[in-house]
């Protein structure tokens, strides 16, 4: 038996793709063009969670895109291994203990949520506001020096072109939902601003003088650092710490560049070092409040929004 036999797929995976489907993992989609080369494929978020488990666990494969569809290319002989992986994961991840509080407020707060954020992210892009928000919010080592704390968050909401705000949309839902089923969707925005507000401000302590840094990805590795720390901040918890080391590592193949074509792996470490701090700090206080679990992760919703709100009330009273 092939593992996706085991685990209830309607094909055997390594060697039948009629059905093209897997009916034991939601979502996954396999193709082949030859006798060689498999396909896997699903929505962008489960994807991009596929490939950081993927990198984790050192299974060969690389990401392609086409026609503006990203697939995992994976090699026939390899294809069996990274499905156990990847099936592995997703039963590790499945039904899990919401009455407890663990992935409280998940489905009802994410999406809001993420408009909040990614919506102004697209807005300034446009032509008309872009000049002056980058003017005003792009992160730089100076001025962040001089006091102007805000740019540490505003920056977030920066991005040099529409590819790359597209790949730290996609690797931030990826990986605020990640977090979010364990932890509830408020925490992990919240997780998301401060460790990359946080990395920002240290970013700027340990860069050249006039070092300028802009993008989401300082925040999304914030959420990779704290994932990494799940088994330390509750000990017995099922998540592999391994899986945040892993976001990282896609992250850095994965998102693309940084201001003017460079990837900045100054800032990218900082955040995941800020989301190792933070991550289990605000998880852990969630453990003391036990019964105002969903109350808690409501408020550092609330949080999270007000945060960029009050930053970019900075940015306009100038």
């Amino acid at each position: 038996m092939t593992p996706g036999e085991e685990r209830g797929c309607n094909t055997h995976l390594s060697r039948d793709f009629s059905s093209g489907t897997c009916t034991g993992v939601e979502g996954i989609v396999l193709e082949t063009d030859d006798q060689a080369t498999v396909f896997i494929s699903a929505p962008g978020s489960r994807l991009f969670t596929w490939i950081l488990v993927l990198v984790s666990r050192g299974v060969d494969h690389r990401v392609v895109e086409t026609r503006g569809l990203r697939r995992i290319e994976i090699a026939r002989a390899d294809l069996d291994s990274a499905l156990e992986e990847i099936i592995a994961f997703e039963e590790e991840n499945r039904g899990l203990d919401h009455a407890q509080g663990v992935g409280v407020g998940a489905p009802s707060l994410f999406l809001p949520i993420a408009a909040l954020f990614f919506v102004p992210m697209a807005l300034l892009m446009a032509e008309s506001f872009r000049d002056k928000a980058l003017a005003l919010g792009m992160g730089s080592s100076t001025l962040i020096a001089q006091g102007q704390w805000w740019r540490c968050v505003t920056a977030l909401f920066l991005h040099s072109d529409p590819a790359h705000l597209a790949s730290n949309m996609i690797a931030g839902t990826g990986l605020v939902w990640l977090l979010s089923r364990e932890e509830g969707a408020g925490l992990s925005w919240f997780v998301a601003v401060t460790s990359g507000g946080l990395g920002n401000l240290l970013n700027s302590m340990v860069t050249p003088e006039g070092y300028r840094f802009l993008g989401f990805s300082t925040a999304v590795m914030g959420v990779a650092g704290a994932v990494s720390t799940l088994r330390l901040s509750r000990p017995g918890r099922k998540t592999r710490w391994w899986v945040g080391v892993g976001a990282g590592m896609a992250l850095l193949a994965f998102t693309g560049a940084g201001t003017g074509g460079r990837v900045d792996v100054t800032g990218h470490l900082m955040g995941f070092l800020a989301g190792m701090a933070v991550g289990p700090v605000v998880i852990r206080f969630k453990g003391l409040v036990s019964g105002r679990r969903l109350l808690y992760d409501r408020i550092l919703a609330c949080m999270a929004v007000i945060l960029p709100v009050i930053a970019w009330a900075a940015v306009l009273s100038r």
